[in-house]
């Protein structure tokens, strides 16, 4: 072969490497810069939730789907579980992900503000008590992952054109090929940002519960601190946000969970955590507690994510919808708690 021949080889490996990484990266768009939708990319992967959320919320702009939300969501993993179609009479945006922590929350709330131009009608806040954790150093945090920094990534030049031709996004873009092939996996997302968790066998979750209580024990047995500030945090949020409606709601735990975590060795925490949060919003839709829901472990893929089914109904609930939840709910799932009531419901433990 000669040379001249060998160099069009090349070229020609080339640009048809290059096809075929761009090809991938637009058809299954993992990153979430472009709106289409088609029968290969509705199980995405959860591997950047902060990133994929912004690019979504922000390309959003190009469509009019943005300008719609009236309603923002924020929380963590267990938030990010909330269908954001759930929620009566509000046009939700969940911007909820995974280890998101409270001292985020003001910052992903001014972004997602910026984006849409405007303040929300109503914030959604999923909170839970391991959340509320201090000795956490929050000016440690790497600069590229504070929330401003996936907006300016959103806003460069080219940005949804340069990530087609990325390595990185075709590798993320061949897990979700192949969760839409083969198997979706525990949890994934469709291309309206609403998460899923796969019916898991009691065995699994089994696992899965016994491996959440062996992983998280260091940090919420013999470590945690509950965080002394956690009302100024809560008041912040509100001063930055005048017009806004505040909805707050705590999220379900397996009893396993909570009597190994909080009952009873942090329950005054608890118990405190309880009292602060709701002197500052003056009323919490309140989940976190042992009912019938939390003491059924079919309720759960592990030790504190809960399925859908019971996603839906809380969001009904705390949307004001309460003749479904009503309906649906167990009587013990699910208080709102009050500065009036909050002494006499802490009496139960």
């Amino acid at each position: 072969m000669t040379n001249k021949s060998k160099v069009k080889l090349w070229i020609s490996l080339v640009f048809t490497a290059t096809i075929a990484v761009v090809s991938l990266n637009y058809v299954i768009d993992p990153l979430w810069v472009f709106s289409h939708s088609n029968s290969l990319n509705n199980k995405q992967p959860v591997f950047n939730e902060r990133q994929q959320k912004t690019n979504k919320f922000y390309f959003g702009l190009a469509n009019k789907t943005t300008q719609q939300y009236d309603a923002l969501m924020i929380g963590s993993s267990r938030g990010a579980m909330f269908d954001q179609n759930d929620f009566t009479d509000m046009k939700l945006f969940n911007y909820s992900a995974n280890n998101m922590a409270p001292w985020e929350y003001a910052g992903w709330i001014e972004v997602a503000k910026q984006i849409k131009g405007s303040d929300f009608k109503n914030i959604v806040i999923a909170l839970d008590f391991f959340s509320a954790q201090g000795g956490l150093d929050e000016k440690a945090i790497d600069p590229e992952k504070q929330p401003q920094s996936y907006l300016i990534r959103a806003q460069k030049s080219l940005y949804p054109y340069r990530s087609l031709l990325s390595l990185d996004t075709a590798k993320n873009a061949f897990n979700g090929l192949m969760k839409s092939i083969r198997s979706p996996g525990v949890e994934y997302y469709d291309r309206q940002n609403v998460k899923y968790a796969s019916q898991v066998p009691a065995e699994q979750r089994d696992e899965y519960i016994q491996w959440n209580l062996a992983d998280h024990q260091k940090d919420f047995g013999e470590n945690y601190q509950y965080k002394t500030d956690w009302p100024d945090l809560l008041e912040n949020l509100k001063a930055q946000n005048p017009t806004s409606n505040f909805i707050i709601l705590t999220t379900p735990v397996s009893k396993v969970w909570f009597d190994e975590f909080i009952n009873p060795t942090h329950l005054n925490d608890y118990k405190r955590w309880l009292k602060d949060t709701v002197q500052v919003f003056k009323k919490v839709h309140h989940f976190m507690d042992v009912n019938s829901v939390t003491e059924n472990l079919d309720n759960f893929f592990d030790a504190h994510h809960v399925y859908k089914n019971i996603t839906q109904i809380m969001a009904k609930k705390v949307s004001g919808d309460n003749g479904v939840s009503n309906k649906s709910l167990p009587d013990d799932f699910g208080v709102i708690l009050t500065p009036e009531n909050i002494e006499a419901y802490l009496t139960r433990f």
